[in-house]
């Protein structure tokens, strides 16, 4: 078996030795031409087959040209940049430790100028890269099975073949020799023991012939008193009987021996046959670990070297565009990352790590490619311990994780489950950057259904996440604010754990953060709250936390104040009089919703519009015509009759609508409807005075205007959450992470706003 393995490497040296000679012809042609040395992928592509070489010198006065003869009419120019790529690529070529047996050290170092390539912090040559045809050389060095089938081990890392599971040719042999032995052994005792019982058999014949012989005798001695037979006669009849009786037993012994021989030689020859087999069969089943002579000895800290080298070339390329990170899964990278999570060296195991993470990071379909792949087990099983012993595999382990949990349609539980009590391990960490990406995987983790009732029963996550809240980092209160805000979102009961825990402490904080995001997810979270029971409702209107709601309402940038518009539109359609009145008489709700009346956003407009109507109806209710004159005089003073007349005219029929009903409270207009009651009798009232809307007379209480059945709820149609969360896009250590909601539009960050860590991730290449 040595002897056809060794042979089948000469004739591969021999091919690889007579393609080398006919393309040093070629690239003689191409060093003449550029004076430098210039070679071609084999087998050469399309693009390349029209135009060997062409290059103009210095004044642009040479060129040398040689072309096909099937595209002798094409004239394109070969850069440079990428003539030296695909030389390399071809440099990366396993079978070139044939030829030389020094080879393997300048393969590390291509395929470390391929990293520095691919390193560059501004455009990296990844396309390039990709058509020079080296990630298919680099995927391959992600498989130590393929590089051991061209090296040899060290004789003092061969344990390395028993981690990987990789037998022994020579142990092989060892082991099959010594099945054999023991089968010979036992033969022999077989043998022995058949001679004794030949012995035995032999004996027992004898001692019968002897019995036949004295029967016989007796007989002659009968006969000779009988027939007096002289002693001559009975001479030779006891011969004769001794003659035959001796040729019977030579017969039957000759007929037994035959048959023993050929029974032991037809079990000798299916044993033989059945261990064959057997050998075949691991051979074929599993690679072999073959040492030969004819390949370069190389230690494990090479091979981790050049493991290491691929990998972070391989995870630059997937750290591009969506493109690029497609090309990598489809070469069929992600099964060999997964496999490089078992490995013993730091460096090998962190860079898959990265790896993997990048691909998850790329989309929801790849998330799941890769978790449909096994990449979880793995992940806890062989990562985790490595990550709890350095930082920066942690921070990368953490950062990957958070990537399992991210985007929608949100992955399934039971694929993700198992890392979650990770995940609140990763809430006690002391470092900024591990507890950044750990509150970014509990705010994707609450988006899946169900989960909120998990983090709500596990002892002391919720309180972890509310001190996270109050964290000096932007970066990581942000996350943590938008996990409580989903939280806030369950049942009732899931809301009042965080009021119980005083969440609303910390929100009258966070209202006031430099950071805008941070007020807007704030206030977001607010208006969950307030799109709870009246109870919650009216325990958030007693905390005081509402004078600050209603002073961003009309200060703040339209992201925050619309967010606070839903605090107070919440509030007033769940609340019950007492608290609309209280809010409407304490705050100044009315010029915070007259803001919004001019916008664009029909969102927000509803949202104000019912805020409006909800305070006209409770006041209504009550017939108190004092109360109810004020109010409107107060509305009358911020315009609001006058623009919620020009919404008369909007192109949406939901606002023109809520503007119909809303108009009908300022002019009096009787309006019939089968579900609306009618009031007989009502008052008249006209305002007099120096107000500018003296001349404007309307009627309280006239009737019933027709009330929409929808309550002004922070909510979805189907009920899922209170209110979707908008997008944001946070850049943090230059890992950018996103939630994709369709309720508002992105949320952007100033550039002002962003953290002054960074880190290589999957949106940047790891940089040299």
């Amino acid at each position: 078996m040595d002897e056809e393995f060794n042979h089948s490497i000469l004739n591969l040296r021999k091919e690889i030795q007579l393609k080398k000679r006919k393309m040093d012809k070629r690239e003689s042609v191409i060093y003449n031409a550029r004076g430098k040395f210039c070679q071609f992928q084999k087998p050469m592509p399309l693009f390349f087959q029209d135009i060997i070489a062409q290059q103009e010198d210095n004044n642009n006065s040479i060129t040398i040209i040689k072309k096909t003869k099937h595209y002798s009419q094409s004239r394109k120019k070969l850069p440079s940049k990428e003539l030296q790529l695909v030389r390399l690529s071809t440099e990366l070529d396993l079978s070139n430790l044939l030829i030389d047996k020094s080879y393997f050290s300048h393969l590390i170092s291509v395929t470390t100028q391929f990293r520095k390539l691919l390193s560059i912090e501004r455009n990296p040559p990844i396309d390039r890269v990709i058509d020079s045809g080296a990630v298919p050389y680099l995927i391959k060095f992600l498989d130590i099975k393929n590089i051991l089938k061209y090296v040899n081990l060290n004789s003092n890392d061969l344990d390395l073949l028993e981690k990987s599971n990789i037998p022994i040719y020579e142990k092989l042999i060892n082991e099959i020799n010594e099945i054999k032995k023991e089968e010979e052994i036992k033969k022999e005792e077989q043998i022995k023991e058949d001679n004794n019982k030949e012995k035995d058999k032999e004996d027992d014949k004898k001692e019968e012939i002897k019995q036949e012989d004295n029967k016989q005798e007796e007989q002659i001695k009968e006969e000779k008193d009988k027939n007096e037979i002289t002693k001559e006669e009975e001479d030779k009849k006891m011969e004769e009987a001794k003659e035959e009786t001796k040729k019977e037993e030579m017969e039957v012994d000759k007929d037994e021996k035959k048959d023993d021989v050929n029974k032991k030689e037809e079990e000798e020859e299916q044993e033989n046959k059945g261990g064959e087999e057997d050998i075949i069969k691991k051979l074929k089943n599993s690679f072999v670990y073959y040492y030969s002579d004819l390949k370069p000895t190389v230690t494990r800290n090479q091979i981790y070297n050049l493991q290491f080298e691929s990998t972070w070339c391989l995870t630059n390329i997937a750290s591009g565009s969506s493109a690029h990170t497609q090309f990598i899964v489809a070469s069929n990278a992600v099964p060999y990352f997964i496999e490089l999570l078992k490995s013993e060296n730091r460096d090998v195991c962190e860079q898959a790590i990265w790896a993997l993470g990048n691909i998850i990071g790329d989309c929801a379909n790849l998330r799941d490619y890769v978790l449909n792949k096994g990449a979880m087990k793995v992940l806890i099983n062989y990562a985790w311990p490595m990550a709890s012993q350095f930082l920066s595999v942690t921070r990368n382990f953490t950062w990957t994780l958070s990537n399992c949990y991210r985007y929608k349609p949100t992955p399934d539980w039971e694929m993700v489950k198992d890392a979650y009590p990770l995940l609140c391990q990763l809430l006690y960490n002391i470092d900024d950057e591990v507890l950044t990406d750990a509150c970014w995987a509990f705010s994707y983790l609450t988006e899946i259904p169900g989960t909120i009732s998990i983090v709500v029963g596990t002892k002391g996550v919720l309180e972890k996440i509310l001190l996270l809240g109050k964290h000096n980092s932007a970066a990581i209160a942000t996350p943590a604010i938008r996990t409580i805000g989903n939280v806030a979102t369950g049942m009732d009961t899931e809301t009042q754990s965080l009021l119980d825990l005083g969440v609303l402490d910390l929100l009258k904080t966070t209202l006031h953060h430099t950071k805008r995001s941070i007020r807007k997810e704030s206030a977001w979270t607010i208006s969950n709250i307030t799109a709870g029971s009246q109870s919650q409702i009216k325990e958030v209107i007693d905390s005081g936390i509402l004078e600050t709601v209603v002073n961003h309402l009309k200060t703040q940038e339209f992201d925050v104040a619309k967010e606070c518009a839903w605090v107070i539109s919440n509030a007033l359609s769940g609340g019950s009089k007492e608290d609309i009145k209280r809010i409407v008489n304490t705050y100044d709700v009315i010029e915070g919703f007259s803001k919004f009346l001019d916008v664009k956003d029909v969102k927000i407009l509803m949202v104000s519009l019912e805020g409006i109507e909800n305070i006209l109806r409770a006041y209504s209710m009550d017939k108190n015509e004092e109360e109810y004159n004020e109010l409107i005089a107060k509305m009358f003073h911020h315009c609001v009759d006058a623009k919620v007349q020009k919404l008369l005219g909007h192109s949406n029929s939901e606002i023109y609508e809520k503007a119909t009903v809303i108009n009908s409270y300022f002019n009096g207009d009787e309006e019939e409807d089968d579900d609306v009651l009618l009031n007989d009798g009502p008052p008249q009232f006209e305002l007099e005075g120096t107000n500018p809307f003296q001349s404007f007379s309307f009627s309280f209480g006239s009737a019933k205007p027709i009330v929409s059945t929808s309550t002004t709820t922070n909510t979805e149609a189907n009920g899922e959450s209170k209110k979707e969360v908008e997008d944001v896009i946070m850049t943090d250590n230059n890992k950018i992470t996103t939630t994709s909601n369709s309720n508002v539009e992105e949320k952007k960050e100033e550039n002002n706003e962003t953290t002054t860590e960074e880190k290589a991730s999957s949106s940047v290449t790891q940089l040299n």
